[in-house]
């Protein structure tokens, strides 16, 4: 296996290829004014049709005949409107997204059309009363402030909303009751609603929980299982489209199952049914609880969780007939990949938020695992360049296995 340069070394070469792209497909009318201008969506005056084409290109350039890809990207049901969770930062006396290339910038938003209108109802409910109540703001550059985010999470099969306001500590008495009566009121448009503290430099939305009121969590549906979300924890941004995903995983596992980096357990849960056993192993202890919660919620039993580091977990003398792999954007790393060989499932199934990495994962797989059927794309992030995919691979019989490059 020779050393290949990636065609795609960064984000930005992503974002030159489909600025190259954008001038072969004509234009139609955004349905956002802030398009153009806001960084939450990237192909809003592109139709929905011609963005699949776009993606399906890209993919198209980066596996090349490497790896057999599908002649599709699987659509999302709703191109608008589909977001689990949008972050909404608070500064300047804004409430809004980043301004796009422009971090430091924020654009205060009258509409978004990622979320549902009834959960931007509610922003635009949040954003009047902190105004109105003078809540102060979170200047992120000077460090300073009170306010620092407005997270909306939104179950789609449900219709239940959490509300999560992510601050600094109060300055002062005054700024802490306003925000707490802000909490009460808002409640009373949702099911769940946080008060989190983050002290850090970093500019994120997660902390320590301050106030909870209402439901301690929301849940949503996939397919026939139930999932409980807490603020803390990730789930899958594009809901009404991941069920078919996790359909797809399904077909292919079959007895003995470690589930890598499983989060709060919803493929563990989703291919349980057609497996002897699952073992989910993920780092965070809070996701690992809520992942026990939801597999007692659906009656499970045949699942098992374990926070660890997945290096570390790979290092035990285990043997799986698959392996689920579902990592974030880095990939997988060299050593995990030498530990996965190691264990040698019959076969491994991955899907990835990332194909850049990805494609550098199945090359250094490749020399003992093979694709098992084409490459299949899903449209989990519509208006945006992100694509989710998912590669099945097999072992090589082992006359037909290649020589390892020292660099695989």
């Amino acid at each position: 296996m020779s050393r290949e340069r990636s065609k795609f070394p960064s984000t930005k070469s992503v974002r030159r290829f489909f600025d190259r792209l954008r001038g072969e497909y004509p234009k139609v009318d955004p349905i956002c004014s802030h398009f153009g201008r806001c960084g939450g969506c990237y192909m809003q005056d592109i139709s929905y049709e011609d963005q699949l084409r776009m993606k399906l290109s890209f993919l198209r350039e980066l596996f090349g005949d490497r790896f057999e890809l599908e002649g599709i990207v699987i659509p999302s049901p709703q191109p608008l409107y589909y977001r689990h969770r949008m972050d909404f930062v608070c500064a300047f006396g804004k409430i809004g997204l980043r301004r796009r290339g422009n971090y430091a910038e924020v654009i205060d938003l009258d509409e978004c059309h990622l979320i549902s209108p009834h959960a931007f109802d509610l922003l635009r409910f949040i954003k009047r009363r902190v105004r109105e109540l003078g809540i102060e703001d979170y200047d992120f550059l000077e460090h300073q402030g009170f306010l620092r985010y407005v997270v909306l999470r939104e179950a789609k099969f449900t219709d239940e909303l959490m509300v999560i306001f992510t601050s600094a500590s109060p300055p002062d008495v005054r700024q802490r009751e306003k925000l707490v009566r802000l909490l009460e009121e808002t409640l009373d448009r949702s099911e769940s609603v946080y008060w989190l503290k983050h002290e850090g430099l970093s500019d994120h939305s997660y902390g320590e929980p301050i106030l909870n009121l209402g439901a301690s969590h929301i849940t949503e549906k996939v397919g026939p299982y139930r999932f409980m979300i807490k603020p803390d924890v990730f789930f899958q941004s594009n809901p009404l489209l991941v069920w078919k995903a996790y359909e797809d995983i399904r077909e292919w596992v079959y007895g003995r199952v470690l589930d890598l980096y499983c989060g709060i357990g919803t493929i563990s849960v989703y291919i349980s049914d057609v497996c002897d056993h699952v073992t989910g192993v993920e780092i965070a202890d809070f996701s690992v609880q809520a992942a026990e919660e939801n597999a007692k919620l659906n009656g499970i039993e045949n699942v098992r969780f374990y926070a660890s580091d997945v290096g570390e977990y790979l290092k035990k003398d285990v043997r799986f007939d698959v392996i689920v792999v579902d990592p974030p954007r880095p990939g997988l790393s060299r050593k995990i990949i030498k530990r996965i060989k190691r264990i040698s499932p019959d076969r491994i199934v991955y899907m990835s938020c990332n194909p850049i990495t990805q494609f550098e994962d199945l090359k250094r797989l490749c020399d003992e695992y093979e694709l098992e059927r084409p490459i299949r794309a899903y449209d989990m992030f519509p208006q945006t360049y992100h694509i989710e995919t998912l590669a099945i691979l097999k072992r090589r019989p082992r006359g037909k296995r290649r020589r390892r490059n020292r660099n695989g």
